[in-house]
């Protein structure tokens, strides 16, 4: 008796799909698809020099480049010798920022940025940024999803 193949995405049986079939139908696909993609997000950051000396020399002392120690702290990655002791565990690390995950983060703070504005604009009475506040909230949860709205929420509420 054949081994009985599931679904990659959803664990659905694939009895009566094609032999090579991975994934029960264009949903599932989307998911592996969407979860499988890289996210080439473009930042640029303006330092001043002191403040780059001082992340040129903590990058160096971990034996990293200055953009994955950037990329690490901003993720709230604990940077130490044991994490980082082989090049493949670097590697490793930055694989999984460039994927789906990275692009969820980067709108959770996006998020809280348009949420930090959206109060400011209440407090100076500001209706033209306020309502472009609302504008940019509502798109990038209809981008991202509710989920990343609660969760830029709930940090927004701890820091506060």
């Amino acid at each position: 008796m054949p081994a009985l193949k599931l679904c990659l995405s959803c664990g659905k049986s694939l009895a009566g799909y094609r032999r090579h079939a991975r994934t029960c139908g264009s949903t599932c696909r989307g998911i592996i698809w969407r979860t499988n993609r890289v996210a080439n997000v473009s930042v640029t950051l303006a330092l001043s020099c002191p403040h780059f000396e001082t992340i040129k020399n903590a990058a160096d002392h971990h034996g990293i480049t200055v953009t994955n120690y950037i990329i690490n702290r901003s993720i709230g990655y604990e940077i130490s010798s044991t994490n980082l002791q082989t090049h493949s565990k670097r590697n490793q690390l930055v694989n999984i920022l460039t994927t789906y995950d990275l692009e969820q983060h980067l709108a959770t703070k996006q998020l809280q940025h348009y949420l930090n504005l959206k109060i400011a604009a209440v407090g100076t009475s500001n209706k033209t940024e306020y309502r472009r506040c609302l504008d940019q909230i509502e798109n990038l949860t209809n981008e991202h999803g509710i989920g990343v709205l609660l969760q830029a929420q709930d940090e927004y509420h701890v820091q506060c």
